[in-house]
This record gives C-alpha cells, structure tokens and sequence, in this order.
C-alpha cells in the first residue's frame, strides 16, 4: 500500500507543479531513423484486417495473439508499446494483440534488436511503437460480425468520439470455437479504451486501459490426450500518462491470473501477478548534443502461487539517452544502469549510427541488454509444463547493420543481425514435459530481408525472407523452435470496389527439443480473402490454410486445418 501511495504521490506532484503536454519526447533521432517504420497509408495498402496480420508483413517480424519474435528472438525479448503505454506484460513476457483492428493503427516503428538503454529491459530483440489512429470531431466507428467453420463466432466494435480539447476512443472483441480435439474450445473477449483530455497548449493527460479474458478447454498432446483439462485466465493494464513540454509520467499497473485444472492427474495451478511501476522522462539541454533524455523507472512485482507461495520483487533503471548530428550523420549514445533484487545489477550501454541519403538509409547499433525471466516462465505449471523458479537474467550483446532503400514506387531493405546471449532461455522439452531452462552460450545470426513493388495498376507485391542460424556455443546443438529459413509473401489486387489478398508463409524444419532428436518437418501455408466495398459496408470471405496442409507446430499438436470465415464491417 505504502509504494501504491508513493507512485501516486510522484504522479500528483508532477502534476502540480509541471502540467502535462502530448508533446512526444524524441529519445534519439539516429534510433528513429534506423526504425523500420509503416505509416497510416502504407498500413492500408497492406489490406490487413488484424494489427497481427500487418506486423507479420514485416521483414524479421513474426506475430500471433500473445506476442512478437524479432529475428528469432522470443516474445519475452520484444517490448510493444501502444500510445506510450507498455503493452508487454513483465508478469508473463506476453503482450496481448488478440482482436486489435488494423484500421485503428497510424503508425508503427519497428527498432530491431535495440532500444535496451531507451526502453529497459526484455529488449534483445527488438522495439515495436503503435501510434493509434486520433479521434476526429464526431463519433467514428465500426461493427463487425464474423462466423466460420469450427463453430468459429467472431464480434468487434470500435468507437471514436472527438472534441476540442477530448478524445475517446473504445475497442470491444469477442470470439469463440467449438473445435472437436485436438483442437482447444475457446472463449476470448477483450476491451481497450483511451482518453486523453488537452488542458492547455502544452499540458494535456492520458488515461488507458486493456482487460483480456480467456476461457480454454484444453485438448492437450495427440499422444497424451487431456480430456478434463482447462485453463481460465485473464490479464489487465492501466496507465496515466501526462507530460509538460520536455517531461512526461506514466504511471501503470499491469496483472495477470491463470487458473489451470486437471483432474484426470490431479492438478491445480493457480496463478497471480501484479507489477506496479512509475516511469518519468526529462529532456536536458546539454551544449552541441541534441534530444539528450534522462529517465528513471521503479517497478513493484507481487507474485502468488498455490504451488511457491507468495513473491515479492523490486527493480530500479537510471536511463540516458542523447544524439548528435555529425559529418552528415546521425549518432546516438545511452546507458541505462539496473538494479533488480532477484538478480544482478545490469548495465547497459548502446550506440548507434543512421547515414541518410536521398534514397536510402544506412544504419548500425551495437548495445548491450538483459532478458529478465517472467513470472510465468518460474512459477506457472501444467499438465505438461513444469516451473523452473531458479531461472536466471540473459545477458545479450546485439550487433545490427541495415540498408534501406526507395525508388518511387518499389521499396527493398536488409539486416544482418548477430546476437549473443548469455545464459540464453529456451522453451524445451525435457523428456514428457516442456521446461524454461537457461542454456549456457547462444548464438543468433543471421539476416532479413524484404522487398514491395506494384505489378501493373492493379497487383502489389510483398515478400520477405529471414536467414537464421539459432546455435548453443556449448553443444553446437541448434536451439529449439528456431527454423533457418522463414519466407513470407502477399499478392495483393485491387479491382474497383473488389479486393484480392492472397498470402503465402513458408517455416523451414527445426527442432523441439535440446538434443535435436526430435524434428518437425518444414511446412508452407496460404490465406486467402476475398471483399467487396459497398457504400459504408465491407464484405469478405476468408479461408486460413487454403491448401489444407497437414503440419504440427509442436510434436503432437496440430495446427489447425483449413477454415473457412464469412463477415461484414460496417463503418460508421
């Protein structure tokens, strides 16, 4: 209670005497321009219905319900921040993207491999920035209504409302299937809102919030069937955001709970956790540097567990970041220092290089980050899951070089990547369960690539391809769950009021367990949709897995066969 009262305290104070501003705080400009970055209309040229089909469009990018990979990296590694609130959740390392529509989206910044002394922690992979779209004068919104196959039901609805110095915006999802085994019965619904009042010119306040629930039936492995298992979870978020010219305050509180039954075993996993943080931002003026950043952050965890108990832990970060424009380019520099009371102090440093030309960009960054393990990879446990609470902080070097290039219409770009963790966290499968568990010396390099140019008037093409050797440096074992070749592709027409989008995503073979003894074949699979815009009314058919293929993503775990969808959005 004392630390809830201290971080409102923080809060109050700012307010008090600083004011509060939307003015966005640039941390460095050389990590901006060495963004891959997607504005509103490059966005919609994409014709993605989900903010998780856009990002899979990303070269190094992979993306589904509950989290980001960059480069190979895990979720955990990758931070997603919406409207500068952290969507990443620390109690899990899943950041929930489930029923978030593409149309809401502005922007998106995607920094790969980087952002440790900006942005914290479980960074190694990457940074992702989500501009939303700002509410006009008037209510905007839409209603969308989807069924398919596999009792498959789906309902959307979002809401704008703009005024003069008011905005409100509100996202409500929900989505069911009834699948027969080996697929799980699911029940998920979601709600999203923001408000942000502008008080003055330069002072204004932000308040955000998400809640997600889940309700699963669980058919467990083909070869282990698990008829009576279920999982009931749930996870939220709130955040206060203000600023006043070059200072900004986030105050936020993240929680999840997970409520795991089994009674064929039997087994009972209860899980809660709470994190409770204030993050603060200043600029400093500091002669011939630019964008010079200071910023602190404090974070609360509290854990509970029917199986270890209670768990309280405390982190601190002293953060600075600056840049400097010089010889025709863009340098960056940042240190960010890191206590944590369940591990070792962190410290990381991070440099980067943006050289831009009148058609293309050349960039390079080199930094230093720590992965800290989530509640759920120590203490969460299932019927085929088991905790590890003695995993310890990854400790990565990252090393990236770009090119990025425009020609009119056509654009290409290419990272070569090489990371080095120490005491690496993998996903593993140790004899008849799956474990977190720290691997001594990994290694991840590699590169990716993309390129997007138009066909004629009528035909758009995208297509990316990621290289990437996953290894332990201990046991020239490769890492699991880390395929060598992924290549992803879009054939986009568009015909007056009719649109085409087929696209096609290619996983090589990889392995599932530590001792490369068990392999899952390489697998390509094809979507396919299908609309038609009629006034304030667009109509669609989809198709997932057009080709019916036949492929596990995990050893007795099939990913789904072919479905089929029928929906209508509405605008208004």
């Amino acid at each position: 209670m004392k630390r809830t009262v201290f971080l409102f305290i923080i809060l109050w104070s700012g307010f008090s005497h600083l004011g509060v501003s939307a003015q966005k705080i640039e941390d460095s400009k050389a990590q901006e321009k060495a963004a891959f970055i997607l504005e509103k209309k490059e966005i919609e040229a994409l014709k993605a219905k989900e903010l998780i089909e856009v990002l899979n469009q990303i070269p190094g990018v992979s993306a589904d319900n509950y989290g980001v990979r960059i480069q190979g990296s895990s979720e955990k590694e990758v931070m997603v921040i919406m409207d500068n609130r952290p969507l990443s959740n620390p109690s899990t390392g899943y950041v929930t993207l489930v029923g978030i529509p593409a149309s809401n989206i502005e922007r998106i910044e995607i920094i790969k491999g980087a952002g440790a002394a900006a942005y914290g922690n479980n960074t190694s992979g990457g940074v992702i920035l989500i501009t939303t779209v700002g509410a006009q004068k008037g209510v905007q919104g839409s209603i969308e209504i989807s069924y398919g196959t596999y009792g498959t039901q789906l309902y959307r609805g979002t809401l704008n409302h703009g005024r003069e110095k008011d905005a409100f915006s509100l996202i409500l999802y929900y989505e069911r299937s009834r699948p027969s085994p080996p697929y799980n019965k699911s029940d998920e619904g979601s709600l999203r809102f923001n408000l942000n009042r502008q008080i003055e010119k330069d002072r204004a306040l932000a308040l955000s919030g998400h809640y997600y629930g889940g309700k699963f039936d669980l058919a467990g492995p083909t070869y282990a069937p698990t008829p009576n298992a279920e999982s009931e979870g749930s996870d939220w978020s709130s955040a206060i955001l203000f600023s006043c010219k070059d200072f900004t305050s986030n105050t936020y509180y993240n929680g999840w709970h997970d409520d795991y039954k089994d009674s064929d075993i039997p087994l009972r996993s209860e899980f809660t956790s709470h994190v409770m943080g204030q993050d603060v931002k200043t600029g400093v003026k500091i002669p011939s540097l630019k964008d010079t950043v200071i910023g602190l952050n404090g974070e609360h965890h509290y854990i509970t567990s029917n199986n270890f108990g209670d768990c309280r832990e405390n982190q601190g970060h002293l953060a600075v970041t600056s840049g400097i424009h010089w010889l025709g380019m863009d340098w960056g520099l940042g240190l960010r220092t890191s206590y944590y009371s369940a591990f070792d102090w962190g410290f990381n440093p991070e440099f980067s290089l943006s050289c831009p030309k009148k058609n293309y960009t050349l960039t390079l960054n080199i930094n230093r980050s720590h992965n800290t393990p989530s509640a759920r990879e120590r203490f969460y446990e299932g019927t085929f899951h088991k905790a590890n609470p003695d995993l310890d902080m990854e400790k990565a070097t990252n090393l990236s070089l770009g090119l990025a290039a425009t020609c009119k219409e056509i654009s290409a770009n290419l990272t070569f990547f090489y990371r080095k963790i120490t005491d690496g966290i993998i996903y593993a499968k140790r004899g008849d369960y799956y474990q977190y568990i720290n691997e001594a010396n990994m290694v991840r390099k590699g590169m990716d690539m993309g390129f997007a140019a138009p066909l004629g008037k009528y035909l758009k093409i995208d297509l990316t391809y990621q290289y990437l050797i996953a290894e332990n440096e201990d046991t020239d074992k490769t890492i699991p769950f880390a395929p060598r070749h992924k290549v992803k592709g879009s054939l986009i027409a568009n015909l007056d009021d009719f649109t085409v989008v087929l696209r096609g995503d290619y996983s090589g073979k990889y392995f599932e367990d530590r001792l490369n003894e068990r392999q899952l074949d390489a697998c390509f699979v094809a979507d396919l949709r299908l609309s038609y815009q009629w006034k304030s009314l667009d109509m669609y058919l989809e198709v997932k897995n057009l080709f019916d293929n036949q492929y596990e993503k995990k050893i007795g775990y099939p990913a789904w066969y072919r479905r089929v969808f029928l929906g209508c959005v509405y605008a208004f």
